[in-house]
This record gives C-alpha cells, sequence and structure tokens, in this order.
C-alpha cells in the first residue's frame, strides 16, 4: 500500500525485498519452530541462498539466453525447466559429500531452501523487469506489486517443492556416502522439470494440477522419509541399559551435530559421536 500511494524509490525496494523474501524466511521459521534446525544448522541454509544467488541464478540467466528458453511455448518452457531444474542443484552441490546429513529428509530440507531462494531471487528479477517494462510510474507501480505478490503467494508450489523432490531422491541414495545417481533420481528430475514445463507453459491451464500434484508428492516423500529415518535412528542408537529400579533413560542433543539421539541411545545415529551424560539435574 505504502509503494502504490507515495511511489518513492525506498518504499519500492522495501516492497519488492519483503516480497520476494518472505517466503523463505516463513521457511525458516517453519524449521525452527518444529525443532529441526537443531541438527540442521541454519547458517547452512542461508550458504544455500548464498550459491544459489552467486551460481544457480547466473548458470540459469546465461543459459537461457544462449538457448532462447522462455514460457508460453512447450519447446521454450521445457529448455527453462531443463535449465533451472539443474541449475537449482548448485545451491546444494556442496553439502552432498557431508556426512552428517545422510538421510531423505536432510535432502528435502535443503532442496525446499534452495527453490525458495532461486523463487525469491527470480522474483526480485519478474518484479525489476514488471517496473521497467511499464509505461507510466502509476502503471510501474501497480505491476509490479501483482508481480510480486502473486508470486509470492506460488512460491511455495513451485520451485520449492520441484527442487526438494529432487535432492529426495539425491539424498535417498546417497545415505552416508556420496551421490549416486541412479533411476530413481532421474524420475525425480523427470517429474520436476514436467511440472515445472506444464507451470511455464500454460500457468492459467497448469499452475493448480501441478501445484496439487507436485505438493502431494512431495508429502508423500516427507512422510516416507520421516518413517525411515526413525527407523535408522532405532537401528543404529545402542541401548543405554537402565539400573534397577531407575526411571526411564533420558534422550539429549548430540554434543557435536546436535541431533537428538532415540531413549538410551550410546552414540549419535546421525554424526557416530558418543553420548555423554547430561549435566547434573537435566533430563
Amino acid at each position: 500500500m505504502l509503494s502504490a500511494r507515495t511511489e518513492q524509490g525506498v518504499a519500492i525496494a522495501a516492497t519488492i525485498v519483503t516480497g520476494s523474501f518472505l517466503a523463505p524466511v516463513v521457511y525458516l521459521g517453519y524449521l525452527r519452530e518444529r525443532d529441526l534446525l537443531r541438527s540442521l544448522a541454519w547458517p547452512r541454509l542461508l550458504v544455500i541462498g548464498a550459491f544459489t544467488a552467486l551460481v544457480a541464478i547466473p548458470v540459469a540467466i546465461l543459459a537461457e539466453e544462449w538457448l532462447n528458453a522462455g514460457a508460453m511455448d512447450f519447446g521454450p518452457a521445457l529448455l527453462t525447466a531443463l535449465i533451472e531444474e539443474t541449475a537449482k542443484l548448485f545451491g546444494v552441490v556442496w553439502l552432498l559429500w557431508r556426512r552428517p546429513y545422510r538421510f531423505e529428509l536432510d535432502g528435502i530440507v535443503f532442496g525446499v531452501a534452495a527453490g525458495l531462494w532461486f523463487a525469491g531471487l527470480e522474483n526480485v528479477v519478474y518484479a525489476l523487469g514488471a517496473l521497467a517494462q511499464a509505461d507510466s510510474p502509476e502503471g510501474a507501480v501497480g505491476a509490479m506489486l501483482a508481480v510480486v505478490w502473486m508470486r509470492l503467494v506460488t512460491s511455495f508450489f513451485g520451485h520449492a517443492v520441484w527442487t526438494g523432490l529432487v535432492c529426495a531422491a539425491i539424498w535417498r541414495g546417497k545415505g552416508g556416502g556420496g551421490p549416486r545417481w541412479d533411476w530413481e533420481v532421474l524420475r525425480a528430475f523427470a517429474v520436476a522439470v514436467l511440472l515445472h514445463t506444464l507451470w511455464d507453459w500454460s500457468p492459467a491451464v497448469f499452475v493448480l494440477p501441478a501445484s496439487v500434484i507436485g505438493t502431494l508428492l512431495l508429502r508423500q516423500r516427507i512422510q516416507r522419509a520421516s518413517e525411515a529415518e526413525q527407523q535408522a535412528l532405532a537401528a543404529l542408537g545402542l541401548a543405554r541399559p537402565a539400573a534397577d529400579g531407575a526411571a526411564e533413560p533420558a534422550h539429549w542433543p548430540c554434543p557435536r551435530c546436535g541431533a537428538v539421539g532415540t531413549l538410551g541411545a550410546l552414540y549419535c545415529a546421525r554424526c557416530g559421536a558418543a553420548l555423554g551424560a547430561p549435566a547434573p539435574g537435566r533430563r
């Protein structure tokens, strides 16, 4: 409202930044509320954003200009999808050989983060484009606001979902070692590219179906990944024997990576560090 009424540069810039990056901030807050940042350090999510800004976005822009990618036609939309789904992986490639992050759920968290950062930076590009292409200052601000808020609403159903699906498949295959580019990764990438292509080809027709299908697929992945992680933690955690008559053993965060172990675990199932006794009076 302020930018529309005043048409001042500061208000316009604040609107673009806030509208473009609100989704990553909300996602970070969600991870904190769900206590997922205990084992997934939030600075790593900021580094994902830096890699996305410095590598993924420039690679995507240059490749799309070189190959004449675009939207509204199937061929250019397919090229755009192939380029951007590949470019977004530059935001997480540096995490692929980090042994502590070996669960499929880790890949989903990182993939969604990379997708949201990419979407936020892309929002800035589109908003600035709307300002530059308008015929009048009044029309420029209105076009910019429409672009920013429309893309903000759809941020959670586009890039974030597609990259989350691909990274889930990559992390599922890699486990505690390096990445394995198997058929499951190829299928996930193909699904992401297809949904992305349909989204760009005819938004009026395919945005809603692509959003629903992608969200359901990612939800299914999250449920399966959560179950697999819990099973792995239960299988890898060694039981701490309790003394006769003692209360149920407590569990506490790993001193190295912060992951919460299973009840009575002697070693962290994520990084293998020994779990020492809690401080006196701490449960």
